[in-house]
């Protein structure tokens, strides 16, 4: 899976700005995919290109105008064409879950120790 899908599933449900997309990742969707803000935008630009996605103004008063990016009939399709194509095998790679296997192996209080920290520190965000 790479990011323009997730953008494209995004769009399909609202219409938003880089900003909301973002936000929505840093959401459910970020529990299975995570994009930095910059990623975002240099993925819309792509696809802005591509014409997957449209972009509007949005006038705000004070501030500068909002930009709004839309999926196209373009973006649909590409959507479901992914969607419908086969899923490539899968390479999960999870530091955590291998430093807990790790850890079995090495009866080590400071390796215990982090690893509970690391815990802590994931059910925080």
């Amino acid at each position: 899976m790479s990011l323009p899908y997730v953008i494209l599933t995004i769009l399909k449900d609202n219409d938003s700005t880089g900003y909301d997309v973002t936000k929505k990742l840093s959401g459910t969707i970020g529990l299975f995919w995570s994009a930095s803000h910059q990623q975002v935008y240099r993925e819309l630009n792509k696809m802005l290109k591509m014409s997957w996605v449209n972009s509007s103004f949005f006038p705000q008063q004070g501030k500068p105008d909002k930009k709004i990016y839309s999926l196209t009939e373009m973006g649909v399709a590409e959507l479901t064409k992914w969607v419908e194509s086969p899923i490539k095998e899968q390479v999960m790679r999870d530091e955590l879950s291998l430093k807990i296997y790790a850890a079995q192996k090495i009866n080590n209080q400071n390796i215990k120790k982090q690893l509970h920290q690391d815990l802590k520190k994931d059910n925080r965000n």
